[in-house]
């Protein structure tokens, strides 16, 4: 029996209660080239006899081993290296788990690198909350010896190392109940020669107080100083050394002495005997590497700076990772807060200006790398496009409009027409640092939303504290006054029913922005827990108490969200809880109205000024100079300038409106307004497409909110609001880029070139392919029977080439042809290549990269398609991204921007198994149509490759030339694909591809009618199948309202082409 290539040790130790996660992903790897050494170091408990009973049951390869006494975690561990198998070894915890893909990852790379140790980055999983760590402040691939020695933390999980220079060197885990495995895994580096860091984690590191692992947290400092002293024994590199001994010895003992309450002659005394070893420690150059607080203890260790230190120290064994924000939370809560409220601190100047600023500076300076790396999802570049187009068109009214006045734009004439432009701007920055920073912190979108919770928690605590206290309230008025010098703003007006709260103004928008921060925790109780909605009364107060339009968005969300319950029959979970929370938020609300009186009389005049018609918010929204509008010219191209603003607007053009619509109608006329529609409309299909249930709820509500409310104001102008919304777009329209590593020529790869007539373009397509930077291939050219030179050439090259398989069969098609490849490759993956096209040196090495890279069935690349007689510009694309898609994204790119890329069967690369069970329908034209979505479904994973490798010739006696008759069989792969997609209840896809199938009915039978009007019969069949989905598509919900105006007006075309012929 074949030796495995891994080894996974884990030591066990009363603990079965807590193996579970571990023993689920040991099942669910992906390569089966390893072997598990469980090693019972006595447990006092059942553990050993229930863990022998679970391994019965299990697939994977394991030894289970007792020891005859307790030795501890690191003679276990001994044990277990001695009793391994394999090539390399690794250490799991028992109460640690892995990823799914664990094994096969380290296979590749030791394949790949052959290396000596592969250090890995890891999860801790704190109370179900992940936290990614990096273990090397380093780039991934090969590492300096010396680096890792002395950068790496010493924990033995996280690595593999090569079992042969374990044993050669033997190199072992002393006998000591702590610090053992940082002194093995510092002495096996050394002796290492090749050391690999993979950047992806692939470890969960399970904080749990009760496991063996963890319950061992004795102060004694004797471990530390025996490790260290078995490290210098082994270890020769001074510069490393002298690291481990500040990082491992002299912190760590220095903490303990100080959480062991030594006095501060004692601690002062061990640092300065302990630094004779190292004398000028401090200025080892791995220490600028640490984290800053490290950076800033060791400083105060050097100084001996006792009242901080133990401040420090004392404060950090009390903030329990289970309840703590990181610094970078913190700071991302307080960056948040500024962004989303600008309270105005800095006097005459929005915050705004300066913290855009600050965050273009950061992003250039701290995350320069990741912008370079940041890639517009395909999907989103046609939005892109017209987005531009639309900053076009804004730049152009606003010159065209200046030409025709010919005023001098003043400093306040600017300020007032143009500010509102530049706040979308200025936000836009501020949300692009927030999701860079996001990526480089690994802070996942959801925890993103629950740290602008925790922002608008802190603005709900400043309410209540203006509502309970008159000088806090009159602090924010006087501060308001001072800082912006806005007399209307502090009108008696608004001092009565607002500034509760800090924030730069608290009229309609900044309401708008509350709404939606108070219906964020009902999106996390489908999503994360339901305790969140427990936050929801504290931060109605602030729209409770400022704005009424909060209110009205947050009903909007809680309608959106009883429909998603109610839909989605989720009312196990929610029938107790959701009524209970509701209760509670309507008594909090009346409360807080009861304790506020004149935010009552506010709601109330307001609601009978609809009736009484004196001034109120219905009176004033409908009256003439909200709905104002400029000359005809001014409504088609715009004026170039908002017109919102009461104050500054009312004193230069008369009058101001905060109609959204009616300002965009201003600002970019009707032709802007229509692009901008246009544009939104996209943006919120495409993450409606994209999202998961829960993410279509918030979509859903903020669009609708957004909607709505810019009828009552001018919603662009909303910092708050808007940067929550610009989150949402960007999260789903950026992708980063893969940085690129080379691949060897592991796996054969054939190649399928089906021929038929190609004679003039063999050569060129053949030759792309026997130039492959990617050598292990082979070629297989089958020839469907070509009664031209093909043969000739196919054998020619035969000779010329081993790897170039030629076979001759007769005319079967294009889909024939295909199929006999298959069947006579011999290559783990497949990729078929149309013999009139050729492709770039790189195809094949890009396309097997993708796929190893993110683990997928199919790799896909771009294309660039040209004429007979023309050239493809070949300008290859070294830094390409790659998308993956899953699930249901998988068949959205059927009907966007790559819908070719996807459909067809060449610029693919395919695992072999996809087509064990299925193959393409011989005779049939537009076979790719028909297959694809079979394709898709055997694919857990699809990688795309934006880089246009594959070179597509559109000739003249291809399928895409003159009509005839066999064009009809596209309906055969539509109607697969629309009657698939139903399956699946893809609703917003099958729409699409119901569509499709429709409006080619349509054009098929026009087309026949034309050319073949003799075929009655396939006339007839289609005619009954259009009328019979004519319903279906007219009253299609998520069909485009104008490719339904489309299919009505062919529809009409028919019914008089029909009467004319009767006539």
């Amino acid at each position: 029996m074949n030796k495995p290539l891994l080894s996974i040790i884990t030591p066990v130790y009363n603990c079965y209660h807590l193996m579970d996660r571990l023993l689920e992903t040991l099942e669910k790897q992906t390569s089966d080239d390893f072997e598990v050494i469980f090693i019972n170091d006595l447990s006092t408990d059942k553990t050993y006899e229930l863990l022998n009973q679970r391994l019965k049951t299990v697939k994977f390869k394991y030894k289970l081993l007792t020891n005859s006494q307790n030795v501890g975690p690191g003679e276990t561990r001994n044990h277990g290296v001695s009793a391994s198998e394999g090539k390399y070894i690794t250490f799991i915890d028992s109460d640690d788990y892995i990823s799914e893909d664990f094994v096969k990852k380290i296979k590749y790379e030791i394949e790949k690198n052959k290396l000596d140790v592969l250090i890995f980055d890891y999860y801790i999983n704190s109370g179900n909350k992940l936290t990614y760590k990096n273990s090397l402040p380093l780039n991934n691939g090969i590492v300096d010896k010396t680096d890792a020695l002395a950068l790496c933390n010493g924990m033995c999980w996280g690595k593999v190392f090569k079992k042969n220079i374990i044993q050669e060197n033997k190199v072992v885990f002393p006998k000591l109940m702590r610090s053992e495995d940082l002194a093995f895994v510092k002495v096996a580096i050394f002796y290492s020669k090749k050391v690999i860091y993979l950047k992806e984690p692939l470890y969960f590191y399970n904080l749990v107080e009760t496991s063996i692992m963890h319950s061992r947290k004795t102060l004694n400092n004797l471990n530390n100083i025996k490790a260290y002293e078995y490290i210098e024994k082994n270890i020769s590199d001074k510069r490393a050394l002298e690291m481990i001994f500040v990082r491992d010895y002299l912190y760590i003992i220095v903490q303990n002495m100080i959480l062991q309450k030594e006095t501060n002659d004692r601690i002062k005394r061990f640092i300065e005997e302990a630094g004779k070893k190292f004398p000028e420690w401090y200025k080892n150059q791995y220490i600028k590497m640490q984290p800053k607080y490290l950076q800033i203890i060791l400083k105060l260790i050097k100084h001996k700076q006792m009242i901080c230190l133990k401040a420090i120290f004392r404060l950090k064994s009390r903030w329990s990772m289970k309840n703590k924000y990181s610094m970078d939370k913190i700071y991302l809560v307080i960056y948040l807060f500024i962004l989303m409220y600008l309270p105005p601190i800095i006097k005459h100047i929005n915050i705004l200006l300066p913290l855009s600023a600050f965050s273009l500076l950061m992003i250039f300076y701290k995350h320069k790398n990741s912008l370079k790396l940041i890639g517009v999802k395909n999907d989103y570049k046609s939005i892109i496009k017209m987005i531009g187009i639309y900053f076009l068109w804004y730049i152009f009214t606003i010159i065209f409009n200046y030409l025709i006045s010919g005023k001098f734009y003043s400093y306040n004439y600017f300020i007032n027409f143009y500010s509102l432009s530049l706040v979308f701007i200025f936000t836009a920055i501020c949300v692009l640092y927030v999701f860079l920073y996001c990526k480089d912190k690994k802070i996942e979108f959801d925890e993103l939303i629950k740290l602008i919770i925790i922002a608008g928690l802190i603005q709900a605590f400043l309410a209540i504290l203006a509502l309970i206290s008159s000088n806090v309230k009159d602090f924010f008025v006087e501060t308001m006054f001072k800082n912006t010098g806005d007399n209307l703003l502090i009108h008696k007006y608004n001092v009565e029913r607002r500034f509760f709260g800090f924030a730069n103004n608290m009229l309609d928008s900044y309401g708008f922005g509350t709404g939606i921060i108070a219906a964020l925790p009902l999106y996390l109780s489908l999503k994360d827990s339901k305790k969140w909605l427990l936050t929801v009364p504290f931060l109605l107060m602030v729209p409770t108490l400022n704005s009424r339009t909060g209110l009205v968005v947050f009903c909007i969300s809680t309608v959106f969200y009883i429909l998603y319950i109610w839909k989605n029959k989720i009312f196990d979970g929610f029938k107790k809880i959701v009524p209970i929370t509701f209760g509670v938020i309507l008594l909090f609300v009346v409360s807080v109205l009861i304790f506020n009186p004149t935010t009552i009389e506010w709601i109330i005049k307001d609601f009978s000024s609809f009736f009484t018609n004196k001034f109120g918010t219905f009176n004033v929204l409908f009256s003439e100079r909200f709905w104002k509008l400029p000359n005809f010219l001014g409504i088609i191209i715009g004026k170039g300038y908002n017109i919102a603003g009461f104050g500054g607007m009312q004193n230069i053009i008369g009058f101001s409106s905060d109609v959204g619509y009616i300002n965009e109608i201003w600002k970019t006329g009707i032709i802007g307004l229509s692009i901008m529609c246009v544009i939104f409309y996209k943006i919120t299909k495409n993450m409606l497409l994209n999202s998961t249930k829960e993410e279509k709820f918030l979509v859903i509500f903020i669009t609708f909110s957004f909607l709505i409310c810019n009828i009552k104001f001018y919603v662009i102008s909303c910092s708050l609001g808007v940067t929550i919304y610009m989150m949402l777009v960007l999260k789903d329209m950026l992708n980063l880029k893969e940085k690129k590593y080379k691949v060897k020529n592991n796996e054969l790869i054939s190649i399928i070139v089906p021929i038929y007539n190609v004679e003039k373009y063999l050569k060129k397509c053949v030759d792309s392919l026997i130039n492959q930077t990617y050598k292990n291939i082979e070629i297989i050219l089958v020839n469907d029977g070509s009664p031209d030179n093909s043969a000739l050439i196919c054998e020619e090259y035969a000779k010329k080439d081993k790897r170039i398989v030629y076979i001759l069969q007769k005319n079967k098609g294009l889909s024939g042809a295909r199929n006999t490849g298959i069947v006579n490759s011999k290559g783990k993956y497949l990729i078929f290549v149309d013999s009139d096209d050729y492709v770039d040196i790189h195809f094949v090495e890009d396309l097997y990269r993708a796929l190893l890279e993110k683990n997928a069935d199919i790799s896909v690349c771009d294309y660039q398609e040209f004429e007979e007689g023309t050239e493809p510009s070949k300008t290859y694309n070294e830094e390409y991204y790659i998308e993956t898609y899953t699930g249901k994204e998988k068949y959205k790119n059927l009907y966007n921007n790559l819908r070719t890329a996807m459909t067809v069967a060449w610029n693919k690369l395919y695992k072999r198994e996809i087509f064990e069970e299925i193959k393409y329908c011989e005779g049939l034209y537009h076979e790719d149509e028909e297959i694809i979505c079979k394709i898709l479904d055997k694919a857990s994973v699809v990688a795309y490759i934006d880089s246009k490798n594959y070179f597509y010739l559109q000739r003249a006696g291809s399928i895409t030339g003159n009509y005839n008759l066999k064009r009809k069989d596209i309906l055969v792969g539509l109607k697969c694909k629309m009657e698939f997609l139903e399956k699946k209840n893809y609703s917003f896809l099958y729409s699409r591809a119901l569509y499709d199938y429709y409006y080619q009915l349509i054009y098929q039978y026009m087309m026949i009618k034309k050319h073949y009007s003799e075929e009655k019969e396939t006339l007839e069949k289609i005619e009954k199948e259009i009328e019979e989905l004519k319903s279906k598509v007219l009253k299609n919900l998520f069909l485009n309202p104008l490719r339904k105006l489309k299919v009505m007006i062919y529809l009409i075309k028919i019914k008089r082409q029909k009467n004319e012929t009767k006539n």
